[in-house]
């Protein structure tokens, strides 16, 4: 099974687990995942678009993978007479992933150890979901809890389990809506509230995909339940009165009815008509009425003002701005704010990016655009201290292939006295979002989440961007475009 699966020999194979859902083109070890192969420690997984791999492992739990990934379980070794014994050690290199630990890891938390490439993730619970790219990590919480450090100081990549230093932080899921994010060089995990780079945004699952357990409360309380009232038959025929039931009554209404005991009714004769008799009067002419004409009044119809109606303005097509605050300047918007504007296109440590509702958007089937860019805001980030300096952006270009459902764009970033030549190119969704997924996909040097709106007569774009400058510096920034 391992050398079909073009995995390791026999000899030294280590069974993970068995795949129970492969959709779309994911790979095992540079083949395609079908339902049934075994996994074994050591094979690279990846999926494309759309691809959605779940891997139920030897001891019941699951690693599922999202589109756009790259993982690899190095180890996982079950020691039930020993569960100290134990081993387990997975790595996310890019993408979103949700693990759900089996029984044999809540028998030996101590012993697992989830990597990406910027941060460690040890188990208090059992489910929890991560994104990551070389240069950031974010971790979500289902059920249980999680603790999390970045690469430094005594946590190491080549460690096994969780990394217990000063720098930890904590997540549980009764933490609603929080996240812990890390960034390359940060060695102490950041807590973001209620924020939308939660990786089951960032790449949601699948209807089918195992449901989040629900802790069960006290048994239910059985109620009986009433027996139904038989309803009444109904007749066939006219339904008529038994006689032998019903009691007749037959009232005298020729004599007068007596109430009071021994007390005899007096019975009046009526009374005699009287006939009064009148003379009329001769008859006296009326007075002739005068008619009294009064004058007209005049009816001034003074003209209807104008009403001048102005234009209804237009929504803004696509909203985004700086939600994360700097040290020199506070946030210019909240996450909130973007997100009710309609769908959340993207969003980065620094901006958000959201297109409205009420601007529905479907791609031509043929043709091009090519757009000018209309604003932009973007700064630098030293990752070992934390600061940041604000940057500019000159000599964009961004074009649309609507046949080839692909787009180009570059950009000179203006920072710290250096020009930064950054490029992107990727693909085209029929509902105008595009994006490459990664700074290092072909043709691109930074990463770009953006979405394409109709906008009066005519059209906008707008896109986040992601560079990593060097060993040192993250650019981030948000740009938009007319046409």
């Amino acid at each position: 099974m391992a050398l079909m699966l073009g995995g390791w020999g026999a000899a030294c194979a280590q069974a993970v687990g068995t795949v129970v859902q492969a959709v779309g083109n994911a790979r095992i070890a540079g083949q395609p995942a079908n339902l049934g192969n075994v996994v074994q420690a050591g094979q690279p997984l990846t999926t494309g678009e759309a691809s959605y791999p779940y891997i139920k492992t030897t001891d019941g739990g699951f690693l599922i993978l999202r589109p756009g990934s790259t993982a690899q379980v190095i180890a996982y070794q079950v020691d039930a007479a020993n569960p100290a014994n134990s081993q387990f050690k997975l790595e996310l290199s890019q993408g979103v992933a949700r693990s759900i630990s089996g029984s044999a890891v809540k028998n030996a938390r101590q012993s697992f150890r989830f990597n990406t490439p910027v941060a460690a993730i040890g188990v208090r619970g059992t489910d929890f979901t991560v994104y990551t790219d070389d240069q950031t990590t974010r971790v979500s919480v289902l059920t249980g809890g999680v603790v999390v450090s970045g690469f430094g100081g005594g946590c190491l990549p080549q460690g096994n389990g969780p990394c217990e230093g000063a720098n930890k932080r904590e997540l549980f899921a009764g933490q609603a809506g929080q996240i812990l994010q890390v960034l390359r060089g940060q060695a102490s995990p950041q807590i973001l509230n209620a924020s939308p780079l939660a990786p089951d945004l960032t790449a949601p699952p699948r209807p089918d995909e195992p449901p989040k357990p629900v802790a069960s409360a006290t048994a239910p309380v059985s109620v009986p339940v009433p027996a139904p009232i038989a309803a009444l038959p109904l007749a066939s025929a006219p339904l008529e009165p038994n006689l032998a039931q019903v009691k007749l009554v037959a009232l005298d209404i020729s004599t007068p009815r007596v109430t009071a005991t021994n007390t005899v009714p007096v019975v009046a004769p009526l009374p005699v008509a009287v006939v009064v008799t009148q003379t009329v009067p001769a008859e006296v002419p009326l007075p002739v009425p005068v008619a009294v004409v009064q004058p007209v009044p005049v009816v001034v119809v003074q003209p209807a003002p104008v009403v001048v109606v102005p234009p209804t303005p237009l929504v803004p097509a696509l909203v985004w701005g700086r939600w994360q605050a700097l040290a020199d300047s506070p946030a210019t918007t909240d996450l909130p704010t973007i997100m009710s504007a309609g769908r959340l296109v993207g969003a980065n440590s620094y901006y958000a990016l959201a297109r409205s509702t009420g601007t529905p958007w479907e791609s031509p089937a043929s043709g091009g655009v090519s757009f000018s860019l209309d604003s932009a805001q973007a700064l630098v980030r030293t990752d070992g201290t934390g600061a940041t300096a604000a940057a500019a952006v000159q000599n964009a270009s961004l074009s649309v292939n609507f046949a080839a459902s692909s787009f180009a764009t570059r950009l000179d970033l203006l920072a710290q006295n250096k020009t930064t030549t950054l490029t992107a190119e990727g693909s085209v969704g029929k509902d105008g979002l595009f994006g490459n997924g990664t700074q290092f996909a072909p043709g691109s040097s930074m990463m770009v989440q953006g979405a394409l709106a109709s906008h009066g007569a005519g059209t906008r774009a707008a896109y986040l961007f992601q560079s990593r400058l060097d060993g040192a510096t993250t650019a981030y920034g948000v740009t938009s475009w007319i046409k």
